[in-house]
């Protein structure tokens, strides 16, 4: 889903839950595990939000690790289940858990960034989510 506009105004169905499979605990603060590419954000330095319609039908996503260390303002940025979300892009019913995402900046559960018209309805991220946002120093 991250090739640009080519899903705008497509309509996705999570159909199940999904769990993805990690090693590290979602609470070490050490963990540095990466097992998932955000849905939308920047790739190969461009601009991909997501604009279409995403359903999780009350499903549950599971076991996502993100890590993004470094200061780059658009590779370490916008994470979380959906990185970016843009003009009309919607995100709803789902749930996420079991969630550890470490980035630079426009981290979330759900959604990184939304921005300018996109939609988070109905979702959910339960207790075992962490989220870190770091700025190093300039």
């Amino acid at each position: 889903m991250n090739s640009g506009n080519i899903f705008q105004k497509k309509y996705f169905v999570l159909a199940d839950d999904i769990t993805y499979a990690h090693t590290i605990a979602w609470n070490d603060a050490t963990s540095t595990e990466n097992n998932y590419t955000p849905i939308g954000g920047y790739f190969n330095n461009s601009s991909c939000p997501f604009i279409g319609t995403f359903d999780g039908q009350g499903h549950t996503v599971s076991g996502i690790r993100i890590y993004k260390g470094g200061s780059d303002f658009k590779a370490d940025s916008y994470l979380g289940l959906f990185g970016y979300i843009f003009n009309g892009g919607v995100v709803k019913n789902v749930t996420v858990s079991d969630m550890r995402i470490t980035g630079y900046r426009c981290v979330g559960g759900i959604v990184g960034r939304n921005y300018e018209g996109g939609s988070v309805e109905n979702c959910h991220a339960t207790a075992t989510v962490c989220l870190n946002a770091i700025r190093l120093p300039a």
